[in-house]
């Protein structure tokens, strides 16, 4: 095992980049040799490969948040991957779609670089998940920490892989791009207006309940699963059913409601108490006027 916790931020973000460019090499090699060439299976394929190649990283430098910023790294990819490898010439319709998971891609990976502590860092949730039960922590780590995210991510994409050389349905694409653009918009003001609250905030436990934070306990979750829903719309712009395509953006959204915001939720209770007031009072995802007092 290595251990890099002394490397600065710098060397551990360029660690970082490594890591990714190899395990997509690996991933496209793999997909390469395994002779498949229905498109969505090519591509199930390198984004596996490449997850596990990610996890067995952490595995080596025991850090599993080495697998943080995958979640936004790797869709462009695929969609990249998709055109290439069915011959798609960008025209002004895929370009849009692109584009718009372009815009979100680089907003939440660069909210990933720009508040990644360096290879001390581990996510809170991983920590917890270790120390309720290391016995199994190999395998939560593999298929709950990398491979759960990586199929849901997948199953959003997988509709739209192979449809990239269709003509989409005006209307329908420009809505999905508008919903994929604002999604983005709310999630950096939200984090923005959260990272400013805690720098504001760091000598003592306080509870955000400012600007989007007012109207939304997780007003950046929120524009998380808007915008897997934009990515839906199109979609659907581009030729696909709505059923049963929909059943991705509503995993989508079941993964936020049912587990990440309630994990969240019991975390900060468990350091401030306070933090009931505003769960009765503000709407917990969806936003809304708050309840008076």
């Amino acid at each position: 095992m290595i251990k890099l916790k002394n490397w600065p931020k710098s060397w551990a973000l360029l660690f970082f980049a490594v890591d990714y460019l190899l395990a997509f090499l690996v991933g496209w090699l793999v997909m390469k040799l395994s002779g498949v060439q229905t498109i969505w299976i090519q591509i199930l394929i390198f984004d596996v490969v490449a997850t596990v190649f990610v996890w067995g990283t952490g595995l080596v430098i025991q850090n599993a948040s080495i697998y943080d910023p995958y979640w936004s790294v790797f869709p462009p990819v695929a969609i990249g991957l998709a055109m290439m490898l069915s011959n798609t010439q960008l025209v002004w319709q895929n370009g849009l779609f692109l584009f718009g998971v372009c815009l979100w891609s680089l907003r939440l990976t660069y909210n990933f670089v720009i508040h990644y502590e360096g290879f001390e860092y581990l996510d809170w949730r991983y920590q917890m998940l270790h120390d309720q039960n290391p016995k199994i922590w190999f395998l939560t780590n593999l298929f709950g920490i990398n491979l759960m995210p990586t199929t849901i991510v997948f199953i959003q994409l997988i509709a739209i892989s192979s449809r990239l050389t269709n003509s989409a349905q005006f209307g329908g694409l420009v809505l999905g791009f508008l919903i994929m653009s604002a999604s983005a918009t709310i999630q950096l003001v939200s984090d923005t207006q959260m990272s400013r609250f805690r720098e504001a905030n760091q000598a003592r436990k306080a509870v955000m309940k400012d600007g989007l934070w007012s109207i939304s306990r997780h007003p950046n979750y929120f524009g998380e699963v808007s915008f897997w829903w934009g990515v839906w719309v199109s979609t659907v712009a581009f030729g696909a059913p709505w059923f049963p395509t929909i059943i991705a953006p509503i995993l989508m959204t079941m993964l936020f409601l049912f587990i990440s915001i309630p994990m969240m939720e019991k975390k900060i209770l468990s350091t401030r108490p306070e933090y009931e007031e505003v769960r009765q009072s503000v709407s917990m995802f969806l936003p809304f006027f708050p309840k008076k007092k």
